[in-house]
């Protein structure tokens, strides 16, 4: 196999995880066999810009490898992971070493918070068999690593990089397993490893009339439900409909009014509109420790999207930024927030999580296309699935 290295040594990485991370990729290496007729290495770094390591025709000596990868450099800097990934496709040519009779893999070390768009770099790459893991390291930008491998089951989320030592036979099972995946099967119905669990949440604790139904506090709930109830070719060959939640809960954490998950349904969607709001509710610790223990319980999707939509923090910011964490660590993809009135949607933006730089406006039911825009934090319009290899 030919297995390509893409290492982030940008700010966001400081010396001390880079040195781990060059630690680790080292050895990975040093889990297969090197030769010239067996196991081709090639490698890249990227900050602000990308540079050559080594091509996969350049050293057949495992040993030369590992030397070559310890005695790599920090830069620093900025993080433009797409335009690495456009680089780096360069790596998987003839010209450079590639061979096209066995499995081509980059692996790609970051969290995804990419200063530039990964999308097009992401489907350009895979459209080549070309298939992409992300190792997920720091402050994970999910969405955008989902971009990039256009399946959940190629992100291997680490966290904390000094825990990456530990996810080496993972990595390594990674590279070497992915051609064990069964093939594509149209019969085979697409939500089955590919799904979207999507909880929907309410703060109204403002001065607003009470005694009104929903929907005339959030106008525009009806078209972004509808927006987001299919996804268009994620990471399977068909749609995927999402599955959606909606929960209404108290000050306390106890639910006033709760719907379980599922795809979307019209007579469900209808009585959550016409719920009529009675009493003040709060985002505040109680409100997302909810909904934490409700994603754990009740979901059990490969991406899971939590949007709240508020008219403004009731809480501690920092008590709500830890009860934000663990949510993200629980395995819940993205946090959305989107503001009822637009004077509290830089507030509301601390505690969200997923989003990434592209994506920095705060969101508001004020903005014209906020429907589309829910509709792209959850997913990529064009993410094509990954096609597999065979030995």
């Amino acid at each position: 196999m030919d297995v390509v290295f893409l290492l982030d040594r940008s700010g966001s990485i400081n010396t001390s995880n880079y040195q781990i991370m060059k630690n680790f990729t080292a050895e990975v290496v040093n889990s297969f066999q090197v030769a010239e007729n067996l196991v081709h290495f090639g490698l890249a770094q990227f900050s602000e810009d990308p540079e050559d390591g080594f091509y996969l025709n350049q050293h057949y000596n495992q040993k030369i490898i590992v030397d070559k990868i310890l005695r790599l450099s920090y830069m620093g800097g900025g993080t433009r992971l797409g335009k690495a990934l456009h680089f780096v496709k360069k790596y998987f040519s003839p010209l450079r070493g590639s061979r096209s009779d066995v499995p081509q893999t980059l692996v790609v070390f970051s969290d995804g918070d990419s200063e530039d768009d990964v999308e097009d770099a992401g489907d350009d790459l895979r459209r080549s068999r070309i298939d992409v893991l992300a190792v997920a390291i720091g402050n994970v930008f999910d969405v955008q690593l989902l971009q990039i491998t256009g399946d959940p089951r190629k992100i291997i989320n680490v966290g904390n990089v000094e825990d990456l030592p530990g996810f080496k036979k993972k990595v390594v099972d990674a590279i070497c397993k992915k051609n064990d995946e069964p093939k594509d099967n149209p019969d085979v119905d697409p939500d089955t490893n590919c799904n979207i669990d999507i909880a929907i949440g309410f703060d109204i604790s403002g001065d607003r009339a009470f005694s009104v139904p929903l929907f005339r506090l959030v106008s525009p709930l009806q078209e972004i439900v509808r927006s987001v109830s299919t996804v268009s070719d994620l990471c399977c060959s068909a749609s995927v409909k999402t599955r959606i939640s909606f929960s209404i809960i108290d000050v306390d954490g106890s639910s006033l009014y709760v719907t379980d998950f599922e795809t979307y349904n019209e007579d469900v969607l209808r009585k959550v509109l016409d719920f009529s709001w009675s009493q003040a509710t709060f985002f505040n610790s109680a409100l997302l420790k909810y909904f934490n223990v409700k994603l754990k319980s009740k979901s059990t999707a490969k991406v899971k999207i939590l949007v709240i939509f508020s008219d403004g923090l009731d809480d501690n910011v920092m008590k709500l930024k830890k009860e934000s964490e663990l949510l993200r660590t629980s395995g819940v993809s993205a946090l959305l927030t989107v503001a009822l009135e637009d004077t509290h949607a830089s507030e509301l933006q601390t505690v969200e999580f997923g989003r990434g730089h592209n994506y920095q406006v705060p969101l508001s039911i004020s903005l014209p296309s906020i429907s589309s825009t829910i509709l792209q934090h959850i997913v990529s319009d064009h993410a094509k699935k990954p096609q597999s290899s065979s030995f």
